[in-house]
């Protein structure tokens, strides 16, 4: 790899039992939430909004509104240093809707939501180490989850798209497989802003962008704090893996990580990235689900849930809007036949 070259910029391209449907106010639907609790995740949230936080990043990345006034909230939290925070409890997380105070129902670990990928990989190498390079970006999209979504670029002496979101990973495991090595310069920073605009709003919030590189950016005209500019304006983390002797101590790439919410990483080869890559994005998919009881009536209207986390490593918070629904339920009243007068003590269960 060499570091000359004229300025080049390069962008992307019942049964026989009678049921009755009653259409209830938040107050029926409370009475059905204590007796059988929060419904499993369904929603997709409309809007979210990163919080301000002082230190480590707090990500509200889903939100199910069906079993209002219950509401559930994905909410992945790390560290100032991108690292998940674990085995936090219910004490940690404060939630307001429109500012009131939610009743708090509980808080688990959660790594079922979806996860949004976009891994970048630096082309511009030998055919031994894009071997290597191509072998752990295999093992980390062979990983991923069922529902996950993944998205490929290369860049080299320009940027180059792979491969567009798909939760198909044979398909992208394809894609990958016809990659071949080539350029002689890396345009790292352009490839970043590639990336974080490549997220539309139907992916799934939970996100990260993974560039794989052995060279800092070292021929187009955008500079690191262009890159980082537009990462946060998408609220999309960046995640630099480095490999080789030259970036092991290369100050872009963490500090790239750093302002956006994300890790850097160093590994003396390109034979140690499949570790790295996989533990990572294990590590993405860690998150919690915190159930709380929203103080408002079902208006059918859109509120506004802000989750907050105080913690000694994290001190932030995020934001989501939800739509207080106004449900229904199934009501079987058992021992009638349809077109039975009723009178006195019905006895019926939800």
């Amino acid at each position: 790899m060499n570091y000359l070259l004229p300025n080049r910029l390069l962008f992307r391209q019942p049964s026989r039992v009678a049921a009755l449907h009653f259409a209830v106010t938040w107050g029926l639907a409370f009475l059905c939430l204590a007796l059988f609790g929060p419904r499993a995740w369904a929603q997709t949230p409309e809007t979210t909004a990163p919080g301000a936080e002082a230190s480590g990043q707090v990500r509200v990345v889903d939100v199910d509104d069906a079993m209002y006034p219950a509401v559930s909230l994905a909410v992945d939290v790390v560290d100032g240093a991108g690292v998940p925070v674990g085995n936090l409890t219910a004490d940690a997380f404060t939630v307001t809707v429109d500012g009131q105070p939610a009743a708090m129902i509980g808080v688990a670990p959660d790594s079922t939501r979806p996860l949004a990928l976009l891994l970048s990989l630096d082309r511009s190498t030998d055919a031994a180490t894009w071997a290597a390079v191509q072998a752990a970006a295999t093992d980390a999209v062979a990983s991923l989850l069922p529902d996950d979504q993944v998205a490929l670029t290369t860049f080299f002496d320009q940027v180059e798209p792979v491969l567009d979101f798909t939760a198909d990973k044979e398909a992208a495991l394809a894609a990958l497989s016809g990659v071949v090595p080539g350029g002689e310069f890396s345009a790292l920073n352009p490839a970043i802003v590639d990336a974080v605009g490549r997220f539309g709003p139907d992916l799934p919030l939970r996100r990260a962008v993974v560039m794989v590189a052995d060279a800092p950016d070292n021929i187009s005209d955008v500079t690191t704090a262009q890159a980082i500019a537009q990462a946060t304006a998408q609220g999309v983390p960046v995640y630099v893996v480095g490999f080789g002797e030259r970036v092991l101590n290369e100050p872009s790439f963490a500090q790239i990580a750093a302002a956006t919410g994300g890790r850097s990483f160093a590994v003396g080869s390109a034979a140690e990235l499949s570790a790295v890559l996989t533990t990572l994005l294990q590590e993405l998919h860690q998150g919690y689900r915190v159930d709380v009881r929203a103080p408002l009536p079902a208006d059918g209207a859109e509120h506004t849930a802000q989750i907050n986390v105080n913690t000694s490593t994290v001190t932030g918070g995020g934001s989501i809007l939800f739509t207080a629904h106004a449900g229904e339920i199934d009501v079987a009243v058992t021992n009638l036949v349809a077109g039975q007068p009723v009178g006195g003590v019905v006895t019926f269960a939800i």
